[in-house]
């Protein structure tokens, strides 16, 4: 039997294939996922729309401003499928399965002596269970939507830079477009600046001041379209994200608990991003166990072959989970619930992870010693697919819940023209099922699109402790057809 060399081992093209082959294996069940929660109001906003210039005013009344993400995502699904959540999943899917595949090509241009690790990295980032809320829930699907215009301008960027001669002009154009559409599809990008620095140093072989003074002006135009568009957001809708910032961030004060945040829900989900409420909080917590161990021992051994790529690695984690960080939103370890912030800085923790497992299967010498890493790293890759479908449940089980009390309502409160209009007066309207959100939001524009009226159904949170007498008076008060709705 002949040796194989894997350090010189001959990538084929027809690799990248498998990138979004396993991407579709492993949120396939998206497909099966209903609209939900915000994505009723969304697709209300989006059917009202006269035309899609409504994203890309500026509006103070609004909470965010993704006019690029919010047209792609909503008005133009809107208008090609309507009312049908399937083909919208589908783009989400082949969003997904396109980042992943991104993810790896740039990785084979920044490191192009080493293209099989960001072929891992794309792989890995691919089947990451982390990843479920921001692929199963439409109302994320502009994070998906900047992820992919992100990675496309450092595609093309590193390009540019490794070749600037012939059509390397379009190619910066382009990534500079890419650049601005996906500050303007989410938030979650903002960040992102310096790792086309850091990449752009990491694939230049003499790293001089010539090389670093080169970066800096080629970010320039970068640097002034981010002024340029935190500035308008700034005078137009006074504050830079979406989200309130949380008094405890790491950047409102180093010593707040931020940094607890920090340690022990982000780390910790990189380590164990399965549901606890599915799969028991005993076999999430083993789960971190057992990988943060392989990582103290995997950066022990490895960490100085691996140098590189960790850099990038880290850099990555920093910008993309920065501006998670002072979000006074709460991510839930217990649940997964709002780990769609996660999503893009994930990548930066799969960029490491394949490094790592790379420098493992390359230091090994004995030939079926080798074989049953490669073997070990197939089954990784297996665990993840699983753990995507595992997570994927409650999503769908929130499906079904939220048709069947759908149902239920209009069996209750037949459907008819009302012209003073609708209010309904809720305690204790169910809010997620196992972190997969019912109707957080949404319950009103839902009736408008399952009763088939131009009337939305006006809804009012009522507090849990509100006695029937309480209830009453508010609906005698209220001049519409009102209804008290309780749920157990």
């Amino acid at each position: 039997m002949v040796a194989i060399n894997y350090e010189s081992f001959r990538f084929r093209p027809t690799y990248w294939l498998v990138i979004p082959l396993l991407a579709v294996v492993a949120y396939l069940n998206v497909l099966r996922i209903g609209f939900l929660s915000d994505d009723f109001v969304l697709l209300f906003q989006a059917s009202t729309a006269k035309s899609p210039l409504y994203a890309f005013a500026f509006d103070r009344t609004q909470y965010f401003y993704r006019p690029v993400g919010q047209t792609l995502a909503w008005w133009l699904n809107w208008q090609i499928w309507g009312y049908d959540p399937l083909p919208f999943h589908l783009v989400g899917l082949l969003l997904h399965a396109g980042i992943a595949t991104l993810l790896g090509l740039w990785l084979a241009e920044v490191f192009p002596k080493q293209r099989i690790v960001g072929w891992l990295a794309g792989a890995l980032f691919a089947v990451y269970p982390l990843s479920a809320e921001a692929v199963g829930w439409l109302a994320d699907q502009w994070d998906l939507w900047a992820a992919l215009f992100m990675l496309l301008s450092l595609y093309l960027f590193t390009k540019w830079w490794l070749r600037p001669g012939g059509n390397g002009r379009i190619l910066y154009f382009l990534a500079l477009v890419c650049y601005f559409a996906a500050l303007v599809s989410k938030e979650s990008v903002l960040a992102f600046l310096p790792i086309y620095a850091i990449a752009a140093l990491l694939a230049t072989a003499r790293r001089d001041q010539t090389a670093i003074r080169r970066v800096a002006l080629s970010l320039v135009p970068f640097g002034l379209l981010l002024i340029i568009y935190l500035g308008l957001r700034i005078t137009a809708l006074g504050s830079i994200g979406g989200y309130p910032i949380s008094s405890n961030s790491p950047l409102s004060g180093f010593l707040g608990n931020g940094w607890d945040i920090l340690f022990s829900r982000f780390l910790y989900l990189l380590f164990a991003p399965v549901n606890a409420s599915l799969v028991g909080l005993a076999t999430q917590q083993s789960l971190a166990l057992l990988l943060a161990l392989a990582w103290i021992v995997g950066l022990c051994v490895y960490a100085r072959r691996s140098a590189s790529w960790l850099i990038l690695a880290v850099a990555w984690l920093v910008v993309g989970f920065v501006p998670a960080l002072n979000l006074s939103l709460s991510i839930q370890s217990s649940d997964l619930q709002q780990t769609r912030f996660l999503y893009i800085g994930s990548a930066g923790y799969c960029i490491g992870a394949a490094a790592v497992l790379y420098n493992v299967v390359i230091s090994i010498r004995h030939r079926l010693t080798k074989r049953m890493a490669i073997g070990g790293i197939a089954l990784v890759l297996a665990a993840c697919i699983v753990g995507s479908w595992s997570n994927l449940r409650s999503w769908q089980a929130a499906t079904n819940y939220d048709l069947a009390i759908n149902q239920r309502l209009l069996n209750l409160i037949p459907a008819q023209p009302r012209p003073r209009g609708t209010a309904w007066y809720i305690q204790d309207l169910p809010d997620n099922y196992r972190g997969a959100y019912l109707f957080r939001l949404g319950l009103g524009a839902m009736q408008r699109f399952t009763r088939s009226l131009d009337q939305t159904v006006g809804t009012v949170a009522i507090p849990s402790d509100a006695t029937t007498e309480q209830v009453e008076q508010l609906l005698r008060k209220d001049v519409r057809d009102s209804y008290g709705l309780r749920f157990k």
